[in-house]
């Protein structure tokens, strides 16, 4: 027990202690608790240690979608009597091309319809842009060796003669990536008014056909997808990439790291759609199976947004199965199937590519 002058010569350190502190601290209350620390420990007394917690600190340099986001889940099925298309239209930044589904009657063109609604544009309010709004079909034919012969009207060469070079790359890449989804089209051939071309819109090679691209992965290249915001809702958006050459395991583990970290492109954002503090543990390839084990915290997923659930478990399928080893995929969570649903899908069972992708 202490004595009185010992009270009171600890009262008046108090009061010297509250003063110092307050022209200190950035707040009342914060001095107020570190004087009351100061004088338990002269008083013999025992402070609590604040409780630690496991969660990991936060990135914040970690790119993140907004907790509640506005996303079309994949589809695998279409109504009767209707047909189906992916369409590639460009963002606001003209930066990325994005593939959206759009649904229109049963028709026995599929794809001149296919490039006649291309050319129509992209959906009112989708944040999408479209520059082949300005071009038009004058005759379409698939040849038997896969080459698109597509023929578009005289008057695109004044309709685009004031088309810088990044605005025509992107109209001509929308429109490979577009024939490219028919697995029977190879190659496309441009011509204007029924003849040949040389060069096309702002001055791009023409003169032979071009190879549509593929949306793959390989030994050398990644295709990973990403979620961009456009408009009033996500999307999922393919980036390809040059990496070093490793085996089939290897690239995986590579993708779904970049799914967990997003990616700059100058000053434009690519998001991640894996949450950051989710650890993949492992991979493994059972015959055309991707078994992909993450950590416990991949079981959080179920405490958010049905949309952002919907995201991460598309972003993942459509990455994975860019793989010509992967037809489908078996999420795991510490080892184990997890039988939860997603949607429509259950996670706990093995999940094939979807085949609509950002439905309009």
């Amino acid at each position: 027990m202490s004595s009185a002058p010992t009270k009171r010569l600890i009262l008046l350190l108090a009061v010297v202690l509250v003063v110092y502190f307050v022209l200190t601290s950035a707040t009342v209350y914060t001095a107020g608790i570190r004087v009351l620390q100061t004088v338990k420990q002269l008083l013999g007394l025992k402070t609590a240690t604040p409780k630690t917690t496991d969660q990991p600190p936060v990135d914040a340099g970690r790119p993140s979608l907004p907790t509640s986001i506005v996303y079309k889940q994949a589809e695998n099925s279409k109504p009767p009597n209707m047909t189906r298309m992916t369409l590639y239209f460009a963002d606001a930044d003209i930066m990325f091309l994005v593939p959206v589904t759009r649904t229109i009657a049963l028709t026995k063109s599929p794809i001149r319809e296919t490039l006649t609604e291309l050319f129509r544009g992209p959906a009112p309010g989708s944040g999408l842009l479209s520059a082949s709004a300005e071009l038009g079909l004058r005759d379409l034919a698939l040849r038997t060796d896969g080459t698109l012969r597509i023929d578009l009207p005289a008057q695109v060469v004044q309709a685009t003669a004031g088309w810088g070079s990044s605005i025509s790359m992107l109209t001509l890449d929308s429109i490979l990536h577009t024939v490219g989804e028919y697995a029977a089209v190879k190659q496309a051939q441009f011509l204007v008014g029924g003849k040949t071309v040389t060069t096309l819109f702002h001055g791009l090679a023409a003169g032979e056909p071009i190879p549509v691209p593929t949306l793959t992965s390989g030994e050398s290249h990644l295709t990973v997808y990403y979620a961009i915001l456009a408009g009033s809702r996500a999307y999922l958006v393919p980036d390809q990439t040059e990496v070093a050459r490793a085996d089939t395991v290897t690239l995986i583990k590579r993708a779904v790291d970049q799914l967990s970290k997003g990616k700059k492109v100058g000053d434009y954002q690519l998001y991640p759609t894996l949450p950051g503090n989710v650890t993949l543990l492992g991979v493994d390839l059972s015959g055309k199976t991707a078994m992909v084990n993450f950590s416990g915290e991949f079981a959080e997923l179920f405490t958010m947004d049905p949309a952002r659930q919907a995201l991460v478990l598309d972003s993942l399928l459509y990455t994975l199965t860019s793989f010509p080893e992967v037809e489908q995929v078996q999420i795991l969570v510490e080892g184990q199937k997890l039988q939860k649903m997603i949607g429509n899908r259950n996670i706990g069972e093995p999940l094939r590519r979807p085949q609509w992708i950002n439905p309009e």
